[in-house]
């Protein structure tokens, strides 16, 4: 029978909040998207703008409060956002390439074609960008204890 001590039940509740955050990142970004798309923005120009705005929104919320007891490693919110932001554009670049390459083939025939392959392609990154940021932004440490 294993244990859960404070530590696991810590990393646990940090995960738990990050993934509230990027629930609502997720649907605030297929909002965006979609609204952009219906203003005749070629859906490709409106996944860029709204993996943009949704990387800062992530930064801030999750920064105030997934990572709230870890922020004396992270104390100038610039900073932590431009080390956030040189982590998250290479990871939404690849969700993007990924939601582009399967909007154009596998979901062409598809109105919203383009939402579901940005939807796929989010979360294929999300638990590369938990562990990414989390041990380089914040300085969590996922050893096992």
């Amino acid at each position: 029978m294993w244990q859960v001590t404070y530590t696991h039940f810590t990393r646990m509740k940090r995960f738990i909040k990050f993934a509230c955050v990027g629930g609502i990142s997720f649907f605030l970004n297929l909002g965006i998207t979609f609204g952009l798309k219906e203003l005749w923005l070629d859906y490709r120009v409106a996944m860029a703008i709204s993996f943009l705005i949704c990387m800062t929104v992530n930064y801030i919320a999750n920064h105030n409060w997934a990572f709230r007891d870890n922020r004396e490693n992270n104390k100038n919110l610039f900073t932590g956002w431009l080390k956030y932001a040189s982590i998250s554009v290479p990871l939404d670049a690849m969700a993007y390439g990924f939601a582009v390459l399967l909007k154009e083939s596998a979901l062409s025939q598809y109105y919203y074609g383009y939402l579901m392959a940005e939807a796929i392609g989010i979360f294929i990154i999300f638990l590369i960008r938990y562990l990414i940021v989390s041990k380089f932004i914040w300085k969590v440490n996922h050893a096992v204890s």
